[in-house]
């Protein structure tokens, strides 16, 4: 039977011999369950059973209390995770300080896919409890106990929860891990892992093999009992991460039983990202061929690397690459299938984990970086965006006073930067036709006031080079260096605000501005510091 229909077992014995071993597994943990409750009694191991849940749940409470009082006010945590195949997971952690629970919700991720890489829940439900265990400060065992404080809300029809008949062989060892380094940048405690496993397989007639392949872990920082940063921890190298600890086999062993050969299995070194924790390096495995066969990879993150926390930039993507036996180099997607021939080499460079800058909580640790040309003071409270910010949670977060430091594309920066600049100015129009005038200026001035401090809410990072860390991030040093003078290897924080203003005037000084009406062929003001501007809104005497 197992040989029959479109797609026959390759290997009937095998897979027979694996679903033995697992019942024989089943049938020894139940037999020693009768021989536990017969030597105690079953009152006395049910007793217990419950003591170990009870437990755990307690431990995943204490858990969340530190987590809600470590972030603050902000009930809501958001994170959106890309995929290579352009699917989309978006978390929501939901932190009740007082109930001591958290909701958990996957709510707006990406609908039911039709390739396989869509999660069945309990791979989802999975992911959750292993978040929260490793958060978890004591040793207990894992248990159901610790999904009780905990609420996962999983729409059904999405990827992490299809419907039948959807495809799913990619979901438990690929998704899985896109699932947990989402949980981990919503709670912001660690930087992304490499987001995959590395399948590789190949096989013919004769010989069938499948292999996973270790990648970089994240960094992340390290908190005291305040919830304060004190530091960081730095990434693992070559080491597999979250939801598998599969092992490779042994070169001897590979090599002895397949008609292939391992010529390297190195550090790739480098691949951690830039941060001052820099994320573990991925490794490049190279296994040439004896045999004609084919070969198969099914991976991830090699068009989104894993993501740096706290400002650090992403780790490396991981490559796939064939080297033809003739020299010819082709490179393979992330999920990718070829005919090697003899002599031919598959590359798998896995990807580098996530950097973390760490910003520390704490104010004189981060004076000694802070930059204000208004000599406006230190936010009290900082929070790590990224793109996944909305212009509306920017704006709530702004108004109440959190800074937000970012650690995304540039330009989306720019973007969110315009959004709030519209929201102020639809909220902060004074009405002055009800009002006296010194009222009414009054009220302007203090509407202008607290404009600046919402649009100055928007932080970034200045390297100690004058270099910015982002993507897409323009050549901002000549700019700096006239206002600031040479670099001196001190990185700054500043405004995203006052970042732009230093740039425009910069390019004042240095293209001038047109002024028409004083000569036919245009007359120019190069003003030093760029802070005029004539126009018909100014008034030039």
């Amino acid at each position: 039977m197992l040989q029959s229909g479109a797609h026959p077992s390759r290997n009937p014995a095998q897979n027979i011999a694996d679903l033995k071993a697992q019942i024989a597994a089943n049938e020894k943990g139940a037999q020693e369950l009768r021989r536990m409750a017969a030597h105690y009694g079953l009152p006395t191991v049910q007793a217990y059973m419950q003591h170990v849940q009870d437990n755990a749940e307690e431990s995943v409470r204490r858990a969340i209390t530190r987590l809600a009082k470590r972030l603050g006010d902000r009930k809501y945590h958001s994170f959106d995770f890309s995929l290579d195949n352009g699917a989309c997971i978006k978390v929501s952690v939901c932190m009740d300080a007082q109930a001591r629970s958290a909701v958990v919700d996957f709510t707006g991720t990406s609908a039911q896919q039709s390739n396989n890489f869509n999660a069945p829940r309990a791979v989802c439900i999975a992911a959750v409890l292993y978040v929260f265990r490793t958060l978890v400060e004591d040793d207990i065992p894992l248990n159901a106990g610790c999904l009780k404080p905990i609420q996962v809300i999983i729409p059904a029809g999405s990827m992490l929860n299809p419907l039948p008949p959807a495809s799913v062989v990619a979901g438990n060892v690929e998704t899985s891990t896109c699932i947990t380094n989402a949980l981990y940048g919503a709670l912001g405690v660690m930087a992304g892992s490499q987001p995959t496993m590395n399948n590789f397989t190949f096989g013919n007639a004769t010989y069938q093999y499948y292999e996973t392949i270790s990648g970089g872990s994240g960094a992340g920082p390290v908190f005291n009992s305040s919830g304060e940063v004190v530091g960081g921890f730095k990434g693992t190298d070559v080491v597999q991460t979250h939801m598998t600890n599969s092992r490779l086999t042994d070169p001897e062993v590979l090599e002895f039983r397949f008609p292939v050969r391992l010529l390297s299995y190195r550090l790739r070194e480098g691949s951690g990202g830039q941060g001052k924790f820099a994320g573990g390096a991925g490794g490049i495995r190279r296994v040439e061929f004896l045999e004609p066969m084919t070969a198969g990879i099914l991976s991830n993150g090699r068009t989104y690397p894993a993501f740096g926390l706290a400002g650090g930039l992403a780790g490396s993507p991981g490559v796939n690459r064939v080297v033809k036996a003739n020299g010819e180099v082709l490179i393979l997607g992330h999920i990718d299938q070829v005919q090697m021939q003899v002599g031919d080499v598959f590359e798998i460079h896995t990807p580098g984990g996530g950097p973390t800058l760490v910003l520390e909580t704490d104010m004189n640790a981060l004076q000694d970086r802070w930059y204000s040309a208004s000599g406006a003071s230190v936010p009290k409270r900082i929070e790590m965006v990224n793109d996944s910010c909305s212009a509306e949670t920017a704006y709530r977060l702004a108004c109440a006073g959190t800074a937000l430091f970012w650690q995304g594309d540039f330009q989306q920066a720019r973007q969110l930067l315009q959004a709030l600049t519209r929201r102020v100015s639809r909220t902060s129009t004074v009405k002055s036709s009800s009002l006296a005038m010194p009222q009414a200026f009054h009220a302007y001035r203090m509407a202008q006031a607290q404009r600046s401090r919402i649009l100055s809410m928007l932080l970034l990072q200045v390297e100690g080079d004058y270099n910015i860390g982002l993507r897409r991030a323009p050549d901002v040093r000549d700019a700096l260096r006239s206002a600031w003078g040479e670099a001196r290897g001190q990185a700054r924080v500043l405004s995203l605000r006052e970042l732009l203003a230093i740039v425009s005037a910069y390019e004042w000084q240095r293209k001038g501005i047109a002024v028409k009406a004083l000569s036919e062929d245009g007359f120019f003001i190069h003003s030093r510091l760029g802070c005029f501007l004539p126009c018909e809104m100014n008034t030039l005497t």
